[in-house]
């Protein structure tokens, strides 16, 4: 897909039944409107993989948007935004995923709002976004790798052998920010490389 108004992709819940067992797969968007792949209201194995997804010249976007999903699986995809505000964001009550194996490059007029991974609560009352497992991604922004602005904690989300590369020379970006309420962070924060050749800094908490 090209220059579509909306998505490149997208799988929504608009009726009773929720979409279950869908793969998107082995696709290709550039400049897909607000988002290259979006699922909403998804349950029970579904899986975003093999993708390349370029979003090079329209602001305020995201390469994959999940929302109120579980059970899903994103992996071996390239996302590459020179205006992206989330490689990948995971958005009000993202439960029991798996991001993995992905390639995220943010980069160009980017702005610290730029990130390669997102967790968020941007609904009010919105349910946390939690149990999710970010495993093997390589990500490179011009500003913070990651951003965790997930409302009252981060319970049983997992961040293991990802490689954060920020290339900011600014002390105000970071390889991971966090803005949360409470001291629960992860449940497991292992074996990641943090590369910050520039002047930005490797972590920020409760921001």
């Amino acid at each position: 897909t090209y220059n579509d108004t909306y998505a490149g992709v997208y799988i929504v819940n608009a009726t009773a039944s929720l979409p279950e067992f869908n793969m998107i797969h082995n696709n290709i968007t550039n400049d897909a409107g607000g988002i290259g792949v979006k699922l909403l209201g998804t349950t029970i194995a579904n899986a975003c993989n093999s993708n390349k997804i370029y979003n090079n010249t329209i602001t305020a976007n995201n390469g994959v948007y999940l929302t109120y999903c579980a059970s899903t699986e994103i992996y071996n995809n390239t996302i590459n935004g020179k205006l992206l505000t989330g490689g990948i964001k995971m958005d009000n009550a993202v439960s029991s995923s798996k991001i993995y194996n992905n390639m995220i490059y943010t980069d160009g007029a980017c702005t610290t709002s730029s990130y390669c991974i997102v967790l968020s609560v941007t609904t009010a009352g919105g349910t946390t976004t939690q149990n999710n497992k970010i495993y093997h991604n390589s990500m490179y922004s011009s500003g913070d790798c990651m951003r965790f602005n997930n409302g009252t904690d981060n319970t049983g989300n997992e961040l293991v052998n990802n490689i954060l590369y920020t290339a900011s020379a600014a002390a105000t970006n970071y390889c991971i920010s966090m803005n949360v309420a409470t001291t629960v962070q992860f449940s497991k924060c292992n074996y990641n490389q943090f590369y910050l050749p520039n002047g930005a800094k490797a972590g920020e908490f409760n921001s």
